[in-house]
């Protein structure tokens, strides 16, 4: 299944209805562009972790308040482009400057060089959400690439190299802003245009020359092919960003509104839950179906259409009374469910994420990250079947 599969160019002109029965995030799920579900739902936050790791974006989280814009991460970042080719480079075997009393950089023209990139990003996301009247939100950067340490002095070739590291993992933060910031001042048939309002914004308002504009556009920044962001699930109870998530359907970007049923209709946005909330009918129909056993469908089978399609975990596996013994090398325990083994094993990997050294996340993430652009969109997540229920109409 290719990575936009899970997608339509356009919104659905009806509902597609997911029913989570178990978990911590277990209600209903609603989605205009998405035609499946991305399981295991992480449990809900809606704020940054303090203690993120840079692979946590790799994946479909919730839409933060204050960090919408990760939802933009980019699922394949190339940087062979003519903007961010100068950060394909290996840490661990550039060549570094050296300074008196022994003290280790970057090598300069390429501290110059990412500045010039960092500045003329800055600029143009701070310019972009000026224009987008932003200015009663607060909308959390995380961390700049600066504060990372590429352009500083280090006591230790080691702390140099480490700073570099970062400061790239902070480039592409910056880079999903800009992503995100193009995103909400884009008309419906802008994407496409061949000079957008916003570029002409930025030429005459910022002073960055149409050719460089142009240049971005062409890169993964401006890339809104559907399928080639990650995602997120909406809390239709408490986001307070309704009102921009048409810009996000516009841009491809895969969205899961989530209603609980003890809430009702309680919204805090009343655009969301006048594009997303599902009549009473539509909710007692789909748990209705979704009480049947759910049919197997194959992955090279298109998952997109206009028809109903419930997850129902409390069903997604036969049931055997005759408890089987594991696979060998499974690592799931006999008796164990799944669930309690997805959460054993979060919870061995959350505490191996706490005693990794700068080095490790590095490492661990350019895996992951290798793994995802060799993988279809539900391989990454290693939920071996995809199951639907068509309703008849």
């Amino acid at each position: 299944m290719s990575t936009s599969s899970i997608l339509t160019n356009k919104p659905a002109p009806s509902l597609n209805i997911f029913i989570i029965k178990e978990g911590l995030s277990q209600g209903t799920y609603v989605s205009r562009n998405a035609c499946t579900i991305i399981q295991p739902i992480p449990a809900y936050r809606d704020t940054v972790n303090p203690n993120f790791h840079w692979s946590d974006f790799h994946r479909v989280s919730w839409l933060l308040q204050d960090a919408p814009y990760l939802s933009f991460w980019p699922r394949k970042p190339s940087f062979t482009n003519p903007l961010f080719s100068r950060l394909n480079i290996d840490p661990d075997t550039i060549p570094l400057a050296t300074h008196a009393p022994a003290h280790y950089s970057l090598p300069i023209p390429l501290i110059q060089s990412w500045a010039r990139l960092e500045d003329a990003l800055t600029q143009i996301v701070d310019g972009l959400l000026r224009r987008a009247k932003f200015s009663t939100r607060l909308v959390n950067r995380i961390v700049a690439p600066c504060e990372c340490g590429y352009r500083d002095k280090h006591s230790t070739a080691h702390g140099a190299r480490i700073s570099a590291k970062k400061s790239r993992w902070a480039f592409l933060l910056l880079a999903t802003l800009c992503s995100f910031s193009i995103a909400i001042n884009t008309g419906d048939d802008e994407l496409s245009s061949p000079v957008p309002a916003w570029v002409s914004y930025i030429h005459e308002n910022e002073k960055i020359y149409s050719t460089y504009l142009d240049t971005l556009r062409k890169t993964f920044v401006g890339d809104f092919t559907p399928g080639s962001r990650v995602g997120a699930f909406v809390n239709g109870h408490q986001s307070t960003w309704g009102d921009y998530l048409p810009k996000f359907v516009n841009a491809g970007v895969a969205l899961w509104v989530w209603w609980m049923e003890d809430k009702g209709n309680l919204s805090a946005s009343p655009s969301i839950f006048h594009d997303y909330f599902p009549s009473q009918e539509d909710i007692e129909r789909a748990k209705k179906i979704a009480s049947l056993k759910p049919l197997r469908s194959s992955r090279n089978v298109p998952l997109f259409s206009n028809t109903t399609h419930i997850m129902n975990a409390s069903t997604a596996f036969p049931v055997n009374n005759e408890i089987p013994e594991p696979h060998e090398d499974a690592g799931q325990l006999k008796g164990e469910t799944f669930h309690d083994f997805m959460k054993r094993r979060a919870d061995e990997t959350q505490d191996m994420k706490s005693k990794e050294t700068a080095d490790d996340e590095w490492d661990r993430s350019l895996r992951q990250q290798n793994a995802d652009n060799a993988t279809d969109l539900l391989g990454n997540i290693n939920f071996g079947y995809a199951f639907k229920v068509r309703m008849q109409s």
